[in-house]
């Protein structure tokens, strides 16, 4: 979950990115297994491009929610 108060919701996405991928790692390291699904909750919509970009793989089980995606789509239905 991340910090949708931040100042610098840039770093903050940028913070949650390479916690998830660490973690990620890790676990992959640790039980051999390469189907992890993570869920991360991101700010900015470019931080998602940020997010595929660092992964060689784009895995089928991962999540991500952007925040002001969610926001501006029940802005565009009201």
């Amino acid at each position: 979950m991340t910090n949708k108060n931040s100042r610098d919701a840039y770093a903050s996405d940028h913070k949650n990115i390479l916690t998830g991928l660490a973690m990620k790692k890790f676990i992959q390291d640790k039980t051999g297994s390469i189907d992890l699904r993570l869920c991360m909750q991101l700010i900015k919509p470019e931080s998602k491009q940020h997010y595929y970009s660092s992964i060689n793989l784009v895995s089928k089980e991962d999540q991500l929610i952007i925040t002001e995606e969610i926001k501006m789509n029940l802005l565009a239905k009201s």
